[in-house]
């Protein structure tokens, strides 16, 4: 009887803890759900490859909880996650579920915002139809513009102008930003005041009304005075300048020029150093210190390396900032099965208790019981140890290859660098060109760090022995780009000064017969399988004679005159690559003019896929850029041409190495 119980008292004492373990702890999905909502917010600016999974499980679980508003949190950061990584169509999708319920709630605000964002998008996409229909549809569902609040009208104005600018139709974009001026004004935001000047003055200064640009600019500066808006202030005062440039008042453009310097550096922003240099370049030039024009450039050029060097190392922290998201996906794996375990746990509890209930004076069965659950929880243990053991292994790994990937990728960066100096040590100097055609550019830019394209350079001696009159000019294009391009380009820039300088041979057509000689020499391909080559287009000006006389190897040479386009094509052999054969170049001469000005370009330019299109310039147009840009002065010329191809490119890979120098010929000397 006594031990009967004891049992029982056993027995009651196991069953009370044991409904209490039992028991599924008291939880709400609130507090996870707004966990999961700040963490994807965070997210968007420190490791946006894991905005989705925070964002799609904060979607399911809010829609869980019918949370309307946190419903349309998470389909924000999807949204704009969607956008910044090029899905277009994700981040639309998701945008129309946002306006759909905005809709059903009659949620005014929310529907205009997400109307602007879905305009941006397609602005994003140069769908400039579309992203005007869509601010349209914000407005209509504004109420009079007497009773909207004049800063949001502001803003919808404003991205009319600065959609219709895109679009390139200046009038009407005008027409906006005037309407968004006038809104901003009553709305007393002076960061946007100064924003609306900005975007007049961008406007005027595309028509060519410089006076009116200028005063819109001197405006937003004066308002600008108490801003912290460092990066504004700094962009209006280089605009300032742009405009004395344009005006021909280069002294008090420099002045600004260099207070925007100033104004970069002091604030930290090392792109718009980089612009200021080249600002300065140019302002320089146009004043004819070729020695400070100088300067400047070697400084944007070495910051160019520099800001390579910080792009490299934010690759490197995304690198590591998607292995720290694995970690925390598998530290997060390890607590749902954690869970599950701790579930199964509880749910092995409650039945040995009904048990204990049921045998509560069979001893025997409580042992059977007991052992059972030892059992349960032991292989519990070995099986979370075992997932333990298995991310801590997954870890290493991780980390071992993220070092060795690390240093990989240290070497060949640094070779590639070292690469880059080497080349750009031998492409000829910029300021050497220009002390003897000061109307002159060159616009290089490699598809990676080194270039297969590559400029040749060099002043001849006239029968009295000046220099200064006569010079040869050469734009070649090698086989490949990136490092084998480079190394042929090497190759062939050194033969060239063998061939004109050393060997004294000056005959456009001679030099690329023998530099033809010279290549298929020094890659043996007489004997082995090797087919590298170039294309060039090479010239030889005179400028106290006014006469050109041209050579090409599958390239072109174009002159525009009075308006017109007149191209020399040149012979249809690229230089190397065949077996030993008689190679005749063409040699073409014609006559020079005051005004007329030149043109030698690699194909790189014309094949550049357009985002609009996904199709190539093709030469047509770029002949038609060429009669367009031929009266500006060369530095704008230089300036337009980059404008227009980063504008046609878009989001789009570049194709090739790009190469496009020109020049215009003055009075004869």
């Amino acid at each position: 009887m006594k031990v009967f119980c004891l049992l029982i008292a056993l027995a009651g004492a196991l069953v009370g803890p044991g409904r209490a373990a039992g028991q599924p702890p008291a939880t709400s999905a609130v507090p996870r759900l707004a966990t999961l909502l700040a963490q994807a917010e965070r997210c968007l600016a420190a490791r946006p490859d894991s905005v989705p999974f925070f964002a799609q499980q904060a979607l399911q679980l809010a829609q869980q909880e019918r949370d309307t508003t946190a419903i349309c949190r998470a389909l924000k950061y999807l949204s704009t996650h969607a956008a910044k990584a090029g899905q277009t169509q994700a981040s639309t999708a998701h945008l129309m579920q946002l306006l759909r319920i905005g809709q059903h709630r009659r949620d005014t605000l929310a529907i205009v915002e997400t109307l602007n964002e879905m305009s941006l998008g397609f602005r994003m996409q140069r769908k400039f139809d579309e992203a005007l229909q869509m601010l349209r549809q914000a407005l209509g569902y504004l109420p009079r513009p007497g009773q909207a609040p004049p800063s949001l009208l502001g803003n919808l104005y404003n991205q009319l102008g600065a959609t219709h600018y895109m679009a390139a139709r200046y009038d009407s974009a005008l027409y906006f930003f005037e309407k968004s001026y006038t809104y901003r004004l009553q709305a007393g935001v002076p960061e946007d005041v100064a924003k609306s000047l900005n975007n007049l003055g961008l406007i005027y200064k595309r028509q060519g009304r410089y006076d009116r640009a200028l005063t819109n600019f001197m405006e937003c500066k004066r308002v600008l005075e108490r801003s912290k808006d460092s990066l504004l202030v700094t962009n209006t005062t280089d605009n300032i300048g742009d405009v004395y440039n344009l005006l021909g008042n280069h002294q008090t453009a420099l002045q600004y020029h260099l207070e925007g310097l100033a104004l970069a550096r002091r604030s930290g922003f090392r792109e718009k150093v980089w612009d200021s240099y080249q600002s300065l370049a140019e302002t320089y030039h146009l004043l004819h210190n070729y020695q400070q024009a100088y300067r400047y450039a070697q400084l944007q050029n070495a910051l160019k390396d520099s800001l390579y060097d910080e792009q490299n190392a934010r690759q490197m922290a995304e690198l590591k900032s998607r292995y720290d998201d694995e970690q925390q996906k598998s530290a997060i794996a390890l607590l749902t099965k954690e869970k599950e375990l701790s579930e199964l746990q509880v749910a092995e509890n409650r039945r040995r208790n009904w048990f204990l209930l049921a045998g509560v004076g069979l001893s025997l069965g409580l042992g059977l019981v007991m052992l059972n659950r030892s059992r349960l929880k032991a292989k519990a243990n070995r099986l979370l140890q075992a997932q333990r053991d298995e991310i801590a292994a997954q870890s290493r790994h991780l980390s071992e290859a993220l070092t060795e990937l690390d240093k990989k990728n240290r070497d060949l960066q640094g070779s590639i660098n070292y690469a880059s100096r080497i080349q750009n040590a031998i492409l000829p100097s910029l300021a050497q060109l220009q002390a003897c055609v000061p109307q002159s550019f060159v616009l290089y830019r490699p598809k990676q760090i080194v270039s297969g394209d590559f400029y040749w350079f060099a002043p001849l001696p006239t029968p009295d022995l000046a220099l200064g009159k006569r010079f040869m000019l050469a734009v070649a294009d090698c086989t490949g780009h990136g490092v084998p391009g480079a190394f042929m380009s090497l190759i062939a820039s050194k033969l060239l000064s063998e061939i004109v300088v050393t060997r004294g041979i000056h005959a456009p057509n001679q030099v690329l017969h023998e530099l033809d000689e010279g290549v298929r020499q020094t890659l043996n391909q007489t004997e082995n399988a090797n087919r590298d080559g170039l294309e060039i287009a090479l010239c030889l000006v005179d400028l106290g004679q006014m006469t050109l006389q041209f050579a090409g190897a599958k390239s072109p040479l174009y002159m525009v005159r009075a308006g017109a386009l007149h191209e020399l094509k040149g012979t249809r052999l690229a230089i190397g690559g065949h077996a030993h054969e008689a190679r005749p170049y063409e040699l073409q001469q014609l006559p020079l003019q005051p005004g007329d000005v030149c043109y030698l370009c690699t194909d790189g330019y014309q094949d550049q896929f357009g985002q609009a299109t996904n199709r190539k310039l093709m030469p047509k147009r770029l002949k038609e850029m060429l009669i367009a840009q031929a009266p500006l002065p060369m530095p704008q010329q230089q300036a337009e041409f980059t404008q227009a191809l980063a504008a046609w490119q878009g989001d789009q890979p570049q194709t090739d190495d790009v190469l496009l120098a020109g020049f215009r010929v003055g009075a004869p000397a």
